[in-house]
């Protein structure tokens, strides 16, 4: 484990540096904090650069010096991409936004608290234009800047269905090609700038959530009773579950949480590891096929490899098991690598193993080229 004060590192990925793309790479529960900004690296959480297809998933990302994560989306040569980012906590983004993401994404469930820029940010970077994204039930708590930050869009763009708190700021502000962002049953605190609707400002926090505050000294976003979040979501454009993963069914909600009269029946957002009240279906490791660059179950970086070997440079990996099916948006075959429990030299921590928790927590890395770190390469907007 990471001492306390210990230079650290998360992960990194750049496909565009080897002209290769990832075929649905994943990282999956777990608790990456206290990043350092180290000579080379951005002090992201989860950094993944240009044309990946990947799912980051129940992570609890936290204190970190740049944003909790960033997927640019993109394409090489014309490739296809469709990232996935759910369920994740972020917590004190404490130099940028909470999630960035360029294009070719869905974002939901996410709870973002106390980012020191925007809660979401969708950028113009590495000559991606934001575009076919879909931002939704998730739950923004943002103190002193924008909910969601919409930048040069180039393309549809859909806001559905978030709780959104933004004490000073917009809740939603978008620039560019306005007139393809679509928003509806959005909830909360803030102003609109770029858009005429799809937001309702009736929001208050004290009243809304169990306990949360804006600088993320609490972090309870689960609904209060009476709370405007309870019933109120545009149901046609809803998540089919939630933070917890608990199935909505008919159930209303706006933000990340299905409300339940008799609390929450998964774990509050805590630094530390995000439990689940019952086994995911794990994806069962990375497709090494199609050209694709995979580390897998501590595999070596190897183009395809997913047969488990040695910890990949500066991370720390561990095997898949498989479980009911509660998600969506997988794929691969199971993988059985073992575990490894080392996270030496990175800001992160692989789950608890099987034995304490009835499956094992997985992590395949997010990238296999440049691991050490890739330079950052984003060109943040400017604010006004």
């Amino acid at each position: 484990m990471t001492s306390p004060g210990a230079p650290t590192r998360a992960f990194t990925s750049d496909a565009v540096a080897a002209r290769a793309s990832f075929t649905t790479a994943s990282s999956r529960q777990n608790y990456i904090h206290d990043t350092s900004a180290l000579t080379g690296g951005s002090g992201f959480g989860i950094e993944v650069k240009k044309a990946s297809t990947v799912i980051v998933r129940d992570n609890v990302i936290a204190n970190v010096v740049a944003g909790c994560i960033q997927v640019f989306g993109g394409s090489v040569d014309g490739g296809a991409v469709s990232s996935t980012i759910e369920r994740n906590a972020c917590i004190k983004a404490l130099g940028d936004n909470g999630i960035d993401v360029g294009s070719d994404a869905i974002v939901r469930n996410n709870i973002v608290v106390a980012p020191l820029a925007d809660g979401i940010a969708a950028l113009t970077t590495d000559s991606i234009t934001p575009g076919n994204l879909t931002i939704q039930n998730n739950t923004l708590v943002v103190g002193s800047a924008r909910g969601i930050d919409l930048n040069s869009v180039g393309g549809n763009i859909a806001v559905y269905d978030n709780a959104i708190y933004a004490q000073s700021g917009d809740a939603i502000r978008a620039t560019g090609s306005t007139a393809t962002v679509t928003a509806l049953g959005n909830f909360g605190i803030g102003t609109l700038t770029g858009v005429s609707s799809g937001f309702t400002a009736t929001g208050n926090l004290a009243n809304d959530f169990v306990g949360v505050a804006y600088d993320g000294s609490t972090l309870n976003t689960f609904p209060k009773i009476g709370s405007v979040l309870i019933g109120a979501a545009d149901f046609t454009h809803m998540a089919t579950d939630d933070y917890n993963t608990s199935v909505r069914g008919v159930k209303y909600d706006v933000g990340a949480y299905l409300y339940s009269a008799s609390g929450n029946p998964g774990q509050t957002v805590a630094l530390g590891f995000k439990t689940l009240p019952s086994p995911p279906e794990l994806d069962g490791g990375v497709d090494g096929g199609d050209g694709g660059i995979v580390i897998a179950d501590g595999g070596s970086n190897d183009a395809g490899k997913n047969d488990g070997g040695s910890s990949g440079s500066d991370v720390s990996l561990g095997g898949d098991s498989g479980g009911a099916s509660t998600t969506r948006d997988d794929g691969g075959s199971s993988n059985n690598g073992a575990a490894s429990s080392d996270d030496s030299g990175c800001g992160c921590r692989v789950g608890p193993d099987s034995d304490s928790n009835g499956y094992a927590f997985s992590l395949v890395a997010l990238g296999l080229v440049g691991l050490t770190g890739a330079r950052r390469s984003r060109r943040r907007p400017s604010r006004s």
